[in-house]
């Protein structure tokens, strides 16, 4: 069994001139970026879910809905057994793989042109085995991040590519990603 070389793509060095290098130090300033990165993966990570998941789900929503009755509010009993409904569902739901493209024109998602011009920025947060993704900060303001997983595509060339027409800028993780995470979804 061979381990290939990790690259440490968070690093930061010190330049000649006391400025921060790029984070992918590694790789050689020589290599030349791709004119198109495709890829496929599934459209999120799949958490299995035990019986203790549902069961508090069942439990937490239960507990809602004898509320909601004792206080007389069938509405939000009523609104609390839909929105377990719709969380059972999505719960049970497979990702479907999907393919993704990045070239001169933009990021295209299953067919879908997000154009470079619609986009502000983007951040690839590395970690494996945990996140690994690239995040396209949107000027919408419907949807102002669009996730990308990264599956087996290779940060370093995605990087390269990505400079040529987009900023780099830190993203934070939204509270929705960091409760949906820790909700198994």
């Amino acid at each position: 069994m061979t381990v290939a070389p990790i690259i440490d793509l968070k690093k930061t060095a010190q330049g000649e001139n006391g400025k921060a290098v790029n984070r992918f130090a590694e790789i050689s300033e020589k290599a030349t970026a791709p004119k198109i990165i495709t890829w496929q993966a599934p459209e999120f990570a799949v958490h299995r879910k035990s019986f203790r998941w549902y069961a508090a789900l069942f439990a937490a929503t239960g507990l809602l809905v004898l509320v909601s009755a004792l206080l007389k509010n069938y509405t939000a009993a009523a609104l609390f057994m839909l929105a377990a409904a719709v969380v059972y569902v999505f719960a049970q739901k497979s990702p479907r793989v999907l393919v993704f493209a990045v070239d001169a024109r933009g990021v295209r998602i299953d067919g879908r042109l997000y154009a470079y011009d619609a986009l502000r920025s983007f951040w690839i947060f590395y970690d494996p085995p945990g996140k690994t993704e690239v995040s396209f900060r949107s000027r919408s303001m419907l949807m102002p991040y669009i996730r990308v997983p990264l599956g087996s595509t290779n940060p370093a060339q995605l990087h390269r590519l990505l400079t040529r027409f987009l900023p780099e800028t830190k993203h934070a993780e939204s509270v929705a990603d960091s409760l949906s995470e820790r909700a198994g979804f």
